[in-house]
């Protein structure tokens, strides 16, 4: 017998499954319009394995939700046009590296992390990943280097409080469980 609550957790896992087809959709549609269908593949990409263990903010609404996706991904595809020396590479990966220390995995009111182990274990994978990503984009060309540089300070400031406050969410909602 399906209750109240696992009829509410469906509806909402086929919300958010809509929500980022639909999303991936007109990511997609746009950046062939804008004929950078390859680069934005590559960024979404890259941004997917560090959510995956950073977790980070979540829009309320589709529309907002689509602005913070187009301001990442283009905003990383556009960026790795320039050139950047390599102190500044280091900069930002060592930003992304305390940001990433401090404040992931970042949950959500909707997914609090209570698991201290489980967020020990996202925390250390991400760093992992974050260091991977640095090694890797000093053997590769310049716009991937800058692409995998790029990646990880914008999720680093989706993990970190800057977003949560400008949207008036709750951060840390694991600490109500503990």
């Amino acid at each position: 017998m399906i209750t109240a609550d696992d009829e509410e957790i469906l509806r909402y896992g086929i919300q958010i499954y809509y929500f980022n087809i639909s999303k991936l959709l007109i990511l997609l549609a746009v950046s062939i319009i804008l004929d950078i269908f390859a680069k934005t593949c590559i960024a979404f990409l890259l941004i997917a394995i560090l959510k995956r263990f950073a977790y980070g903010f979540h829009a309320d609404t589709f529309w907002s939700c689509l602005v913070i996706t187009f301001v990442n991904i283009f905003g990383i595809v556009y960026l790795s046009e320039l050139s950047f020396d390599f102190l500044i590479k280091i900069v930002l990966a060592v930003i992304s590296l305390i940001l990433f220390a401090l404040y992931a995995p970042a949950d959500t009111k909707e997914r609090p992390l209570v698991d201290s182990k489980k967020r020990l274990k996202l925390k250390i994978k991400t760093i992992s990943a974050a260091i991977l990503y640095f090694l890797l984009s000093l053997f590769t060309n310049e716009a991937l280097s800058n692409m995998l540089v790029l990646s990880l300070i914008f999720i680093g400031f989706n993990t970190c409080p800057v977003l949560y406050i400008l949207f008036k969410k709750e951060y840390k909602n694991y600490e109500k469980f503990t």
